[in-house]
């Protein structure tokens, strides 16, 4: 898991100095996006062994969603779980 920790942080990195490099000033990036991106990025290559290229396309299935669910509490963390990993059970458990 490592490993894959490792390559989305380098990812991380150089979309940091993208940024930088773009604007010319380094006007600073939103946290909150780049928390997004960077928490996209590990749990989907940690858990599902894939690459969400978050920073490098930001018209993503992983990004779309993980910018669109508000999460309270813990039922809708397994909600969110279940919509990723196993869609189809979602309807068979009644979850909206």
């Amino acid at each position: 898991m490592l490993p894959e920790i490792v390559a989305v942080s380098a990812e991380a990195i150089n979309y940091l100095k993208d940024q930088k490099n773009e604007s010319g000033r380094g006007d600073g990036v939103d946290v909150k996006d780049f928390g997004v991106l960077y928490m996209t990025d590990i749990l989907v290559r940690t858990l599902m062994s894939l690459d969400a290229g978050s920073f490098r396309d930001d018209q993503n299935p992983f990004l779309y969603h993980a910018k669109h669910v508000h999460i309270e509490g813990i039922s809708a963390i397994f909600t969110l779980a279940v919509m990723f990993f196993a869609p189809k059970l979602r309807k068979f458990l009644g979850m909206r």
